[in-house]
């Protein structure tokens, strides 16, 4: 995976690892470059910072659970819940734990929100709750899912000037 060359602003800029952004209010959130997947097959710990995606499946004991990771930031701007961008397809059925991270960018009226839908369907109901102003960290318990199935996050602003961001949607299995 070679980082990208961005062109922003009429200036090129070659082989980008990440930006680095100001949040409102001070300091930074550092986004960095992700892409490709990798699949996980034995106990360890691993890098997966630069990676979009990882299925875990570690064998033990005929007992091994499912862990799929979408691991890319994804950002929307909108009054209507919308596809965040965030997604994994389900490669082994079972009982499933389901989680991910987002951050918008204001506090001022209007609602901020994200959602998570199953095959074009929700689940459960609107995460509009935020921790710290700015972060929530939603998570659904004991959801069914087939081979195949589709998970996205969808999310919506306060306002179209600004922003929520959606990433580390993460499903464990759990039966």
């Amino acid at each position: 995976m070679a980082n990208p060359n961005i062109s922003l602003l009429g200036a090129t800029y070659s082989g980008v690892s990440g930006v680095t952004l100001p949040k409102q209010g001070g300091g930074t959130a550092t986004f960095p470059w992700v892409e490709g997947s990798e699949n996980i097959t034995s106990n360890n710990t691993y890098d997966v910072t630069n990676l979009a995606q990882v299925v875990v499946a570690v064998p033990g004991g005929g007992s091994s659970m499912n862990v799929q990771i979408d691991n890319t930031n994804h950002r929307i701007s909108g009054t209507t819940y919308v596809d965040s961008g965030a997604s994994i397809t389900v490669s082994v059925a079972g009982t499933y734990d389901i989680y991910w991270s987002a951050f918008r960018s204001s506090t001022s009226s209007g609602t901020n929100g994200t959602q998570c839908y199953k095959n074009d369907n929700t689940q459960g109901s609107a995460f509009t709750s935020w921790s710290n102003s700015y972060a929530q960290t939603p998570k659904l318990t004991g959801v069914t899912l087939a081979k195949n199935d589709v998970i996205k996050v969808y999310a919506r602003a306060s306002s179209s000037s600004r922003y929520v961001c959606v990433g580390n949607l993460t499903i464990i299995q759990t039966a």
